[in-house]
């Protein structure tokens, strides 16, 4: 343990994300396709949503490093997602189905607990009012 190399200080540790496989490397393609493509000009939404900033440093330092707008890369990728959430198949049907229905289970558990509070609140009300 003694003799273990030891990193400079003002070396900044990272590690490394994997190597992109072959279905990313095909997802990047057909998005950088579609960046170029002219479209028509219609009205923009601002869309706001959470990332995680070590993610959002990568991405806009990638996309300055190739010299593309992070945005237009956002854009078209949502653009390609949006058909396979219309209209999806096989496994990703099936996903997309078990999430659906994890999450009606959970609304649905919220909503018997919020009863429940909400009953014992008003049993407590009647209780004190007997007093």
């Amino acid at each position: 343990m003694e003799n273990a190399p030891i990193a400079p200080e003002d070396e900044e540790f990272c590690l490394q994300p994997p190597p992109p496989g072959e279905i990313e490397e095909e997802m990047m393609l057909v998005i950088l396709n579609g960046i170029g493509i002219p479209s028509e000009r219609r009205p923009l939404q601002c869309v706001t949503f959470k990332q995680p900033l070590p993610e959002y440093f990568r991405l806009k330092e990638a996309c300055q490093g190739w010299r593309l707008q992070y945005s237009d890369v956002i854009r078209d990728a949502l653009r390609k997602l949006i058909p396979v959430l219309e209209s999806p198949n096989g496994a990703v049907r099936e996903h997309l189905e078990r999430h659906r229905e994890a999450e009606i289970e959970k609304d649905r558990l919220r909503k018997e607990a919020r009863r429940k509070r909400q009953g014992a609140q008003q049993n407590l009300k009647w209780f004190c009012s007997l007093f």
